[in-house]
């Protein structure tokens, strides 16, 4: 393993840890405070929402004035939302939280993914490193989910340790307890990244003012390259629709699981499905590698049957009504989906330059808050009116004609000249 995926692995693996701690009981939270279905959809909307505007222009702002000052600010900025999600308790006040949430989530976007590649590749260049694309995104993936599964493991924990805590003062609810132990968390881990991670080798301005003023001109030329490049367009396209679909299973599964299980005396188990969830993500993005050489790099094709049998287990997920059926489409669809990550993020990245890669990234997240913003409102109001097997049955509809874009022809070109790529990293290793 080299130094920077080492470096790069121990934050990515605390920071998704992090994540963990407050993912698996995040809508819990929201329900618990009075929220209805339809007003956390509308919460998920403004969190998108922010992240939509701010997005671009904050991946332009890492590439001026530098990718790791960039993400300490962000983080420092969500360390405030961490404040809002244990005080507020009202409708109000959670949307101010939900915006600023979205603010720290796009200065932090397309930051660290965005270093590690440009560290890599310089690995790369000087002989030392022995990772194709595909294969240092399924390393960086799987330190991911890594972090995340034992940040679930405390989810399901901390709110039945502390329940003495929780159950005496009106101060700090059940689920609230994750939040407040996020606080000295992030504290740390600020200090933890400013230890490790080297900053960007990239010619940077030392003035945000005047990493701001460059934004603009900057962020023209970015949208030009977009324009310029099929494949980066075709791919943008996918992740909005990627998002859509993504959302209602993330928004939704929790208030199901709830309704077969009594929720409050099971907290552990909300955890232990996220912990198992985020091993089997790690799973898949371990298996994507002989995949991918089974396929011969060609990624389109891999991803093509990966998404496919995404969408059957989703409407297969939709009909199930004990715990057990509904756990294992649950396990399955994450192992199955762990495995799509790495193949699509090694086309996206081979299609970017250096010098614009904080911010393609954050163009990409663009794209993906946009599909999560409208899959929010959309699987919110077909849950509210009809039921969450109709939202899945939309989202599994929507995952299947995404794949369409994959036998385009500008996709098809872009896989054969990236898989004899791949194939000479191969030999060359």
């Amino acid at each position: 393993m080299s130094a920077t995926l080492k470096r790069f692995g121990i934050v990515i693996s605390a920071i998704s840890g992090i994540q963990g701690v407050i993912a698996p009981v995040l809508y819990l939270l929201l329900l618990d405070k009075g929220i209805t279905l339809m007003e956390v959809g509308i919460l998920l909307a403004i969190l998108t929402g922010f992240g939509l505007v701010f997005e671009v222009p904050f991946g332009t702002l890492a590439d001026n004035f530098g990718r790791k000052r960039v993400f300490l600010l962000g983080e420092s900025v969500l360390l405030f939302a961490i404040f809002g999600f244990w005080l507020a308790d009202s409708f109000a006040a959670l949307a101010l939280v939900m915006a600023l949430n979205g603010i720290g989530t796009a200065l932090i976007s397309g930051t660290l993914d965005a270093l590690f590649v440009e560290k890599h590749n310089e690995e790369v260049v000087n002989g030392e490193g022995t990772l194709n694309t595909q294969q240092s995104q399924a390393a960086f993936g799987t330190f991911q989910a890594a972090g995340l599964a034992i940040g679930s493991i405390l989810a399901g924990v901390i709110p039945l340790v502390f329940e003495p805590i929780s159950s005496g003062t009106e101060l700090i609810g059940f689920y609230e307890m994750n939040v407040v132990v996020l606080i000295p968390l992030v504290v740390l881990h600020l200090a933890l990244t400013g230890f490790l991670i080297p900053e960007s080798g990239l010619e940077l301005s030392n003035s945000i003012r005047e990493s701001a003023v460059a934004i603009k001109p900057f962020f023209i030329d970015t949208l030009q390259k977009i324009k310029g490049s099929q494949v980066i367009v075709l791919l943008l396209v996918m992740e909005f629709m990627g998002g859509v679909a993504a959302i209602s299973i993330e928004q939704l599964w929790q208030p199901r699981f709830a309704d077969l299980i009594d929720a409050k005396s099971s907290t552990w188990a909300f955890g232990l499905i996220f912990t198992v969830n985020f091993v089997l993500v790690a799973i898949g993005q371990g298996l994507s590698v002989p995949l991918g050489k089974l396929f011969r790099h060609r990624y389109p094709e891999m991803l093509l049957v990966l998404e496919l049998v995404v969408a059957g287990l989703l409407l297969l997920f939709a009909f199930q009504n004990s715990v057990g059926g509904f756990v294992l489409c649950f396990m399955t669809l994450a192992l199955v989906g762990g495995a799509t990550m790495s193949p699509f993020m090694a086309m996206f990245h081979e299609s970017v330059e250096e010098e614009h890669r904080s911010t393609m990234l954050s163009a990409k997240s663009m794209f993906m808050q946009g599909g999560i913003m409208v899959g929010a409102v959309t699987a919110g109001a077909l849950a509210a009116n009809y039921d969450i097997k109709t939202a899945w049955l939309a989202a599994a509809a929507i995952l299947i004609f995404s794949t369409l874009f994959y036998l385009l022809p500008p996709i098809k070109e872009f896989s054969r000249s990236l898989a004899a790529k791949e194939r000479s990293r191969d030999r060359d290793s």
